[in-house]
């Protein structure tokens, strides 16, 4: 129906035909694509979306397995192994190795110059030399596996106890000190090598003049020294005789032969015997000091000799030496 007005004013209704009365025009309808290209178009939408799905999901591994809720950040067990189910189940974070960024994943345990590294940040060392130590991936534990024929594990075994050769206890930390007296004879005291002719001028009027063999002008003194390098005081004192001679007459300890006079000691004194403590004694010393004087006469005469035989003895050890003064 339309409405217009003519010259008068008047409305003029003009009605118009049912049939030519229609509905507002629709748009005209979307290109349909074909199935091949609605296909392929579909496939990249997927792929973009399990892309962006794989990158969220590792920024998450990463920050879950990296830091606790705290903030701090802590280690992952060795082999990237997660939190126990147990754990997990109740709603708290395994406990997690303490960060230690030292080694090696099998080390002996006593701590080396540079720290080791057992396992990825973890540090099964036990400071114990006599156990080796090593982390089981596996099983995200340490083991410290004993050292057989250790020195230092408490344990006194085979081939710890006494040296034949040093007379000392091989590990003292695992067993008892029992190696029995030593006796050796030397020049100078508590000298590792012994001596076959071992007697040397003291003082006074002496001169060596071979092994054993001195030169006396004057009252003088010869000595050697006895050591021991056991971990035990000698069983009994070290006695000392002197047998000497001089053409037909003989004198033992302390005597008179020809108009020589002999005196024998210890330390400097007037002792016949000594007791001589052990190498591992707390006394100062372990050794003593043999000494025998000559005191020849004034008209002795010129290359006069005399001859000594020295027996220096205890329980523990003897030592025969022939000795002989030209005056």
């Amino acid at each position: 129906m339309e409405i217009s007005e003519n010259k008068n004013n008047e409305k003029d209704i003009a009605v118009m035909p049912k049939d030519e009365m229609s509905e507002p025009s629709s748009p005209a309808p979307k290109k349909v694509e074909p199935a091949h290209v609605q296909k392929a178009s579909g496939k990249k939408y997927l792929t973009i979306l399990v892309l962006i799905v794989v990158v969220a999901g590792l920024f998450y591994f990463l920050r879950v397995g990296t830091h606790d809720v705290t903030g701090s950040t802590t280690a992952l067990p060795a082999g990237g192994e997660q939190p126990s189910s147990a754990a997990a189940a109740n709603g708290q974070e395994a406990a997690l190795p303490p960060k230690v960024d030292v080694g090696v994943e099998t080390t002996p345990s006593a701590v080396p110059k540079s720290p080791p590294r057992i396992g990825a940040g973890v540090d099964c060392r036990d400071n114990n030399a006599c156990t080796t130590d090593t982390y089981d991936r596996n099983t995200g534990q340490c083991t410290n596996s004993p050292i057989a024929n250790c020195c230092g594990n408490g344990i006194c075994e085979e081939g710890e106890r006494c040296s034949a050769t040093t007379h000392q206890t091989t590990c003292p930390q695992d067993c008892s000190l029992s190696c029995p007296p030593e006796l050796t004879f030397s020049k100078v005291a508590l000298s590792g090598t012994p001596d076959k002719f071992s007697y040397v001028c003291s003082s006074g009027a002496c001169e060596e003049v071979g092994d054993n063999e001195f030169k006396i002008t004057g009252k003088a003194v010869i000595h050697t020294f006895i050591n021991n390098w056991g971990e035990q005081a000698t069983t009994s004192p070290v006695s000392a005789q002197a047998f000497c001679t001089y053409g037909a007459e003989q004198t033992s300890v302390d005597g008179t032969a020809g108009g020589i006079e002999f005196k024998n000691y210890f330390d400097g004194g007037s002792m016949l015997s000594k007791l001589i403590n052990a190498k591992t004694s707390r006394a100062k010393d372990n050794y003593a000091e043999y000494l025998l004087q000559i005191s020849p006469p004034v008209d002795i005469g010129y290359n006069i000799r005399a001859y000594c035989t020295i027996l220096l003895q205890s329980q523990d050890g003897s030592n025969s030496q022939n000795v002989v003064f030209v005056f």
